[in-house]
């Protein structure tokens, strides 16, 4: 009788294991990006310890003033309106600024028209060449509506924050965040 050889079971190599679980890792280290919370992009003006010099008289015509009480009721320009209709309204009145803006800017830059629809829409975005930068800054002078959001204190922050995504879709320049009364 032909008698079997006995073949025993051969081992798995493990000595590269580790090896391969550390390239592992760190390729998803490298390769995953973790979404970070950016919060609100608003540039804040500098501390100013006698705020009373810096106060600037705003004309009537061109101060649009959003009111946020403790229930989230929206008043705009004394009037009450839904969170969902602030874009629209606030945007009515950013075009005719942009407008008058356009207008005055013209007056030093002839080709101002031509940035037209670039300044109004892509105003933080854009890239300008050194001469539609110098016009940029002259359409930012002339610039004239400002959008004060005055919040009550108990106010709840989502409410807060859908107000300001509102003026921001609707291309408002300059928000100005007012103090709540106290008291």
């Amino acid at each position: 009788m032909i008698r079997k050889k006995k073949i025993e079971p051969t081992p798995i190599p493990t000595a590269s294991t580790a090896d391969i679980a550390f390239l592992l890792l760190l390729f998803f280290l490298v390769t995953t990006t973790i979404n970070s919370d950016k919060g609100i992009r608003m540039v804040l003006p500098e501390y100013n310890p006698n705020p009373e010099e810096s106060k600037i008289e705003i004309h009537k015509d061109y101060l649009a003033k959003v009111l946020v009480n403790a229930e989230g009721k929206v008043l705009l320009d004394d009037k009450e309106v839904a969170i969902e209709d602030i874009k629209g309204a606030i945007e009515k009145r950013v075009i005719k600024d942009h407008d008058e803006a356009i207008e005055k800017t013209m007056a030093t830059f002839a080709d101002a028209r031509l940035l037209d629809q670039k300044l109004l829409r892509q105003y933080a975005t854009a890239k300008f060449s050194k001469q539609e930068e110098e016009i940029k800054q002259e359409y930012s002078k002339n610039l004239k509506l400002v959008i004060s959001v005055k919040v009550d204190k108990s106010t709840q922050y989502d409410v807060y924050i859908k107000v300001l995504d509102q003026l921001k879709q609707s291309n408002a320049k300059k928000i100005s965040i007012a103090e709540p009364n106290v008291g």
